[in-house]
């Protein structure tokens, strides 16, 4: 017979049956079919007290896993009140805290109950957000009247809420009709954000997010007070902002939806939000993106139009020199932002921190009268890149005489002696003038501090250079001299190179050496010294550099 509410429970068993659960021995009981010598309502009774001890324990979960699983003990012996089950358990899961539902109680929920009673547990205070919008989500699939339905999305709009999920909340506020709950989340967001006025930094991000999110939830086709609450958050982030990076993000999003919305700015607003957003777009964001022009140009609308590109392009020359000059030239603007953007990208090129390529230009890149009207306020390598592409001859032996001036304050000034000398070769300056010959000595004397004696910077042209550091470096570098002369065809220089070479080495080293190098004047020269050294007969140290050179030849 089964058993019904109507019937007499025994108190006595009933406590026993909460005792076992808060024992955790309800499991031993239940497996055994539940004392079946008992009678019917002493067994009923012991399982209705498991499940309200259960339920009094904190395990409302396994509770109903008991009851409605099929053909279980506990369901067999079950007094059918449902109501008061589904009541017990709904006040056990709002005072619990920190509730974690498994897959099987949500499955008995979201198949059993109503969506009224799903979206109790889903309120529960203690419960995890991602259980609660599971639950959520399974009374809206109940079949529910419109009113039912927007009073849950109340609820839940009053639950976000009430966490500090605003968005969530005006989501769900909207849902409901409840267009006033969600006025009232933008107007003390905007209060909140107004209250944190007067600061610089990013900290109140948060409030400006939920008052503009706000505002985009409530604006509605042809709304005027919708337009009214963009131009309000607008004008409260522009009273504070600063052209920084923290806030271009934000000045961008506001730029792009004044632009698709059109609400209104005060002339000095307007052209300051544009400034901060522009500020913040990149070469990325300016430059379009579909390079199969098949594609859609998904740049932000507002920033396409060639004005706005301009704009840009006038705010980043010195920061994007590439992008901007190539904005300038394609829009033939010639105002001063010009010759920042060739200084600066003709210094990134020169720049030996090695700059990003997008932000070098190359003399070729720019046009000869930007360059020339850049000249003047260049630094001195951007100048001697200019004169020289302009092959400016005046230009060029002016900065030789600069960067010699500047070589004479610097501790290294190798580099500087070195582009002293180079602009003068190729500004025609004279082989033979006592500006170049001094150049040249310093250069030679700074190779041998450095103790790096290297003689190919010579210009192929400078014929009077090349025997003047030869001189000058034979005595102590002489195989530095044999090679930079062999190279420049200087035979008379080469045989005095090579003289010095045999008297200061090692007779084997040199034989080797110059077996390397396929000189048979300096193998003949050195073979009799081996010969000596060795005592052995000039025709046998032959044959071995015979065997010598073969061995170099493969």
């Amino acid at each position: 017979m089964p058993v019904t509410q109507s019937m007499q429970f025994v108190q006595e068993k009933v406590d026993e049956g909460r005792l076992l659960a808060a024992l955790k021995l309800e499991d031993r009981v239940l497996a055994n079919g539940v004392l079946p010598n008992s009678p019917l309502m002493e067994r009923a009774s012991l399982v209705k007290g498991v499940i309200q001890g259960l339920v009094e324990q904190g395990g409302w979960q396994k509770a109903l896993r008991l009851v409605y699983t099929p053909n279980s003990a506990a369901r067999g012996l079950f007094d059918g009140d449902w109501d008061g089950l589904k009541a017990s358990v709904k006040a056990a899961a709002a005072r619990q805290q920190g509730i974690c539902l498994n897959e099987q109680t949500l499955e008995i929920l979201t198949h059993n109950w109503g969506a009224e009673d799903i979206c109790a547990i889903a309120l529960a205070p203690g419960l995890r957000d991602e259980d609660a919008d599971t639950l959520f989500s399974a009374a809206l699939k109940k079949d529910l009247a419109p009113d039912k339905r927007n009073e849950l999305h109340a609820l839940f709009g009053t639950r976000a809420r009430e966490k500090g999920d605003f968005n969530e909340a005006l989501s769900h506020f909207m849902k409901a009709g409840r267009a006033a709950d969600a006025e009232v989340i933008y107007t003390s967001a905007l209060a909140q954000y107004q209250c944190e006025g007067g600061t610089s930094d990013y900290r109140s991000t948060s409030a400006f997010s939920v008052a503009l999110h706000a505002a985009l939830t409530l604006l509605q086709p042809s709304d005027a007070r919708g337009l009214k609450r963009l131009s309000e958050v607008t004008e409260e982030f522009l009273s504070r902002a600063i052209n920084d990076q923290a806030h271009h993000n934000d000045a961008k999003t506001l730029y792009e939806l004044r632009d698709k919305h059109q609400f209104t700015l005060t002339a000095d607003d307007a052209s300051k939000l544009e400034a901060l957003a522009l500020a913040g777009y990149s070469r990325y964001d300016i430059a379009p993106r579909n390079i199969d022009r098949s594609e859609p140009d998904r740049r932000p609308a507002a920033i396409r139009t060639p004005a706005v590109r301009l704009k840009w392009a006038r705010i980043h020359a010195k920061s994007e020199p590439a992008t901007a000059y190539a904005i300038f030239r394609e829009q033939k603007y010639d105002g001063a932002e010009v010759t920042h953007a060739v200084i600066a990208g003709l210094a990134n090129q020169s720049d030996s921190k090695q700059v990003e390529y997008h932000n070098a230009l190359r003399v070729y890149d720019v046009d000869n009268k930007h360059m020339l009207a850049a000249y003047d306020a260049a630094t001195i390598d951007v100048q001697a890149q200019i004169a020289r592409h302009v092959k400016d001859a005046g230009k060029m032996i002016a900065l030789s005489k600069k960067y010699h001036a500047l070589a004479g304050n610097n501790d290294d000034p190798h580099w500087q002696f070195r582009a002293a000398y180079d602009l003068w070769i190729e500004g025609g300056g004279a082989h033979d003038d006592v500006y170049v010959s001094a150049l040249r000595q310093s250069i030679v004397k700074n190779c041998i501090k450095r103790d790096h004696m290297w003689l190919d910077w010579v210009d192929r042209s400078d014929a009077v250079g090349a025997k003047q550091v030869a001189a000058m470096a034979m005595n102590n570098h002489p195989r530095a001299v044999y090679e930079f002369a062999t190279a420049r065809n200087m035979p008379v220089v080469v045989d005095d190179a090579r003289s010095r070479m045999i008297k200061k080495n090692d007779p084997v080293a040199m034989l080797r050496y110059f077996a390397e190098q396929k000189d048979a004047v300096g193998i003949e020269l050195v073979t009799a010294n081996v010969a000596t050294q060795y005592n052995i007969p000039v025709a046998n140290v032959s044959a071995l550099v015979q065997k010598l050179s073969e061995k170099e030849q493969r």
